[in-house]
């Protein structure tokens, strides 16, 4: 874990609370015109990864 804050741009663990204010602006109207999309949640981490980095990441998350 402390590897990957060291990769994140905020410095820090996301919190719980963040991750709900994702949730309700994705349930609400003002994501009604949002479709076909990935909201990452994380910090800035994968922002100054290219796509094989972020693909390769998200391979060893979900195994």
């Amino acid at each position: 874990m402390k590897v990957m804050l060291v990769n994140t741009p905020l410095g820090r663990e996301g919190d719980s609370s963040e991750i709900a204010s994702a949730v309700s602006f994705l349930c609400s109207s003002d994501a009604s015109y949002i479709t076909g999309t990935d909201l990452l949640v994380d910090g800035g981490t994968t922002a100054n990864m290219s796509r094989i980095e972020r693909g390769s990441m998200f391979v060893s998350f979900s195994t």
